[in-house]
C-alpha cells in the first residue's frame, strides 16, 4: 500500500491576485514618496524666497529710509513711480545727499543706482557714472512703492496712499509724501504651483518727516 503526500500550491488566480494587491500598495507607496518630496521641494523653495526678500527688504528700506529734502522747499523725490523711485538721500554721507535710483529692470531684479554730487554744497551737481549694485532678484510684481502722505493738516494723523495710476507723482504729490510702503513678491522658482512670497514694510521718512516744508 503506497502513501500519497497531499501537495499544495498556489493557483493562477491566487498568483494574479496577489501581485494586484502588490502593485496597488507599491502605486500607494510611491505616491507617498512622491507627495512628501513634492511638499518638501516646495517648502525649501518657499524658504528661499522668504530669504531672498528678507535681504531685498532689509537692504531697500534701510536707504530709503536716508531721504532728505535737497532744500527745505523741494521734495525728496525727483521721480515717483510704482516700479521706480529716484530720490536724493543721507546715505554714506552727512554732508551732501546723493542722489539715488532704485528700480525693477526688465529680468526681475531690484537695481540701486548711486550718483555721488561734484561741485559746491550749495549747488551739487548730478552728473557722474552712478555706482550700480543688483539688490535683489525675482520680483513679479508692479506695485513695489506706494507713496503715503497724511490725509488732513495734522502730521500725524493717519496717512492715505498717494498714486497716479502706473504714472509718475507730479510734482505736487511728492511734496507730500512722508512715507514710502515698500511690496515684494518674491519667486525664486518658475514652477507654477508655488505662489509668490511676500513682504510688506512701510518705512517713514525721518528726514523728511520730522522736518516739514518751510522749516528750517
Amino acid at each position: 500500500m503506497s502513501l500519497h503526500k497531499r501537495e499544495s500550491g498556489y493557483t493562477l488566480i491566487e498568483t494574479m491576485i496577489s501581485m494586484l494587491v502588490l502593485a496597488l500598495v507599491l502605486t500607494f507607496v510611491y505616491q507617498v514618496l512622491i507627495s512628501v518630496q513634492k511638499s518638501t521641494y516646495n517648502a525649501n523653495q518657499r524658504l528661499e524666497n522668504l530669504e531672498e526678500g528678507r535681504v531685498l527688504m532689509a537692504t531697500l528700506t534701510k536707504d530709503i529710509r536716508t531721504a532728505a529734502r535737497p532744500t527745505v522747499d523741494t521734495a525728496p523725490f525727483t521721480l515717483a513711480k510704482p516700479k521706480e523711485v529716484i530720490f536724493y538721500a543721507n546715505l554714506n554721507t552727512s554732508t551732501i545727499p546723493v542722489r539715488v535710483r532704485v528700480f525693477v529692470d526688465g529680468s526681475d531684479r531690484l537695481v540701486e543706482e548711486v550718483v555721488k554730487p561734484t561741485g559746491p554744497p550749495t549747488a551739487p551737481v548730478y552728473t557722474g557714472a552712478p555706482e550700480v549694485r543688483v539688490v535683489g532678484r525675482y520680483i513679479t510684481n508692479d506695485d513695489v512703492f506706494t507713496y503715503w502722505a497724511p490725509d488732513g493738516p495734522d502730521a500725524d494723523e493717519d496717512q492715505d496712499g498717494v498714486t497716479n495710476g502706473t504714472a509718475a507723482l507730479t510734482a505736487a504729490q511728492v511734496l507730500t509724501v512722508e512715507a514710502v510702503e515698500v511690496h515684494l513678491q518674491i519667486r525664486k522658482s518658475t514652477n507654477a504651483f508655488i505662489e509668490p512670497t511676500s513682504l510688506i514694510n512701510r518705512v517713514r521718512l525721518p528726514n523728511v518727516f520730522y522736518k516739514p516744508l518751510g522749516e528750517g
